[in-house]
Formats: C-alpha cells, structure tokens, sequence
C-alpha cells in the first residue's frame, strides 16, 4: 500500500497563542491554531501573497522570541476579517514556542504488512 501524504517534518500541536506579525515596520496580531518547530497556522486580519516574508514574535517568550519566517500556505477567510495562513519558519526554530509545545518525537514511517508489495 502506497502512501500518498508526505510525511511532516514535526509534529504539529493544536494551541490558540497571540502572536505579533511584523511586516515592513508595522505590527498586527494574529493568534495560532497550529504550531510546530517549523511554523505555524495562523488566523490573521491581514491577508499576505505566498512566499510574503514576516517577522513573527511569541510575546510569552521573553527576549528572543522572534524569527523570520514566510507565508507558505494561503487558506482563504476563515471568517469575515481573518484569513488563515500557513507561516513556515526560514529556519527551524525548536524552542520558539517554549512550554506551549510539547515536544513529542515524530511518528515512525509505517511498516509494510507481510505480503504486502510495494
């Protein structure tokens, strides 16, 4: 049996957080429903074009929790006002969300069943 998903590169984790997007010196708030050391799913009053560059800062960290990242997803509005985007990390950040996430090792690959052919 052939798996069609790819596999992620870390677990992600459902939790509501307020966050700050800064993008060319202006600061909006969005609040995540997904996290992970890779990125974020956020619901954002401001809807940016994919591959859109942002600087994103988790307020309960303090000093230092702020990254780079892109917008690599684009869902649409989630409701009137909040659009949802997927926010990849430029580079992995496995502490940027501090004790919110809880840190559980990937799922191993899946094994073959006997007879089964690939």
């Amino acid at each position: 049996m052939e798996d069609s998903e790819p596999r992620r590169r870390s677990v992600r984790q459902k939790v509501c957080l307020p966050v700050l997007l800064e993008y060319e010196g202006s600061f909006i708030t969005a609040h995540t429903g997904v996290i992970s050391p890779v990125g974020t799913l956020v619901l954002s009053p401001q809807d940016w074009p994919l591959e859109t560059e942002l600087e994103i800062e988790n307020p309960r960290i303090p000093e230092g929790g702020s990254t780079k990242c892109k917008v690599a997803w684009q869902g649409g509005e989630a409701r009137p006002g909040l659009y949802k985007l997927g926010l990849e990390f430029i580079e992995p950040q496995p502490n940027f969300w501090g004790a919110d996430y809880e840190a559980v090792p990937p799922p191993p690959p899946p094994t073959e069943l006997p007879g089964s052919t690939a």
